[in-house]
């Protein structure tokens, strides 16, 4: 994610050097990040309670700061957002959790995520992770040399043509990329790490080598053996993939999710998450919570030695003489009727 400085009050355009303590709002982040670059990388590590550090590189400025969100929990969601580039996400330490449009996704150390421009998405930031980006414009893409000898094959080529030909908010596809093998992983980081010295030399030739290690790292990911990719289009979203994520959190989450908390983690509305869920599952979201947290508190009296209480807490539950009924009304008994006799 791209940390916009420029609505902060700070122009950042031009700039060489350090900034300290740098406070950042989510909520200001445009709802699309420009780049003042033809490509970019971004170094961007988060050590908990919104504390962070960033540092940039590019051909025109390099820019280092440390940053604080506003936050009072331990981890920061990104606000949804587009780009006007094509964007490299690496895991480079720690879990990534994104949503992607209507997808959520799970990023491990070396998993690389491609997204073309206008693709809507978010990060969930947690202590200790580290997470680079490779920022390529379009001016950067569509001036790419006509040679077959550098030439990018699919699906990363597609992923470029629809960004460059496509209407802008027609650009809906992206690459999830993940290691086939350990060592995967640190051909992506040597040319990443390549890159950075070529940028901070930017010596004569530096944007001619560029181009090499850009074509290096991108094939790969995409044009090798190292990686397995997976490539998607949402344009021809199935429009359940919302009420897929919905059910997705509420199996994970086993206890009371309540729309609220839907809302927060899919950036859509509750009645629509609601109304697609119905469309798909035909049942609501509440009754569909319910019988999961049901379903788990059985399981929980049979496998476990916890009180009824302790597992009553634990689904988010603080009208026992509720949950009971509505326990009593699935299985025909009361809870401890239930662990008695299985």
């Amino acid at each position: 994610m791209n940390l916009d400085v420029k609505d902060e009050a700070i122009d950042i355009l031009n700039v060489k050097g350090r900034i300290k303590n740098k406070k950042l709002s989510m909520e200001k982040l445009p709802d699309i990040i420009l780049t003042e670059q033809p490509i970019e990388i971004q170094f961007v590590s988060f050590s908990g309670d919104g504390y962070g550090h960033r540092s940039s590189f590019g051909h025109h400025w390099q820019l280092e700061f440390d940053f604080h969100v506003d936050t009072a929990a331990s981890s920061v969601l990104s606000k949804p957002h587009r780009h006007d580039y094509w964007e490299i996400i690496v895991a480079d330490a720690g879990a990534l959790e994104m949503q992607i449009e209507s997808s959520l996704y799970h990023l491990n150390r070396g998993d690389i995520c491609i997204l073309n421009r206008a693709t809507r998405h978010a990060e969930h930031f947690q202590p200790g992770q580290s997470i680079i980006y490779v920022v390529l414009s379009m001016e950067y893409i569509a001036s790419w040399p006509k040679d077959a000898n550098i030439s990018f094959g699919k699906p990363i080529s597609q992923l470029f043509e629809n960004g460059m030909n496509l209407p802008y908010y027609q650009n809906k596809d992206y690459i999830i990329a993940r290691p086939a093998k350990e060592e995967a992983y640190s051909f992506v980081s040597d040319s990443i790490q390549a890159m950075k010295e070529e940028f901070l030399r930017n010596m004569p030739g530096s944007r001619y080598l560029m181009r090499g290690l850009v074509y290096r790292l991108i094939s790969t990911v995409t044009a090798s053996k190292a990686y397995t990719v997976d490539y998607f289009d949402m344009r021809a979203e199935d429009k359940f993939g919302l009420a897929d994520s919905a059910k997705r959190i509420i199996d994970k989450n086993k206890r009371r999710t309540t729309l609220f908390e839907l809302e927060r983690a899919l950036q859509y509305s509750g009645p629509y998450i609601n109304q697609l869920f119905k469309e798909k599952y035909h049942c609501s979201v509440a009754e569909y919570n319910q019988s999961v947290c049901l379903q788990h508190m059985a399981n929980q009296l049979l496998t476990t030695s916890k009180t009824v209480e302790e597992i009553c807490h634990k689904l988010g539950y603080t009208n026992r003489t509720h949950l009971y009924k509505l326990f009593r009304e699935k299985y025909g008994c009361s809870p401890m009727e239930f662990r008695k006799n299985r």
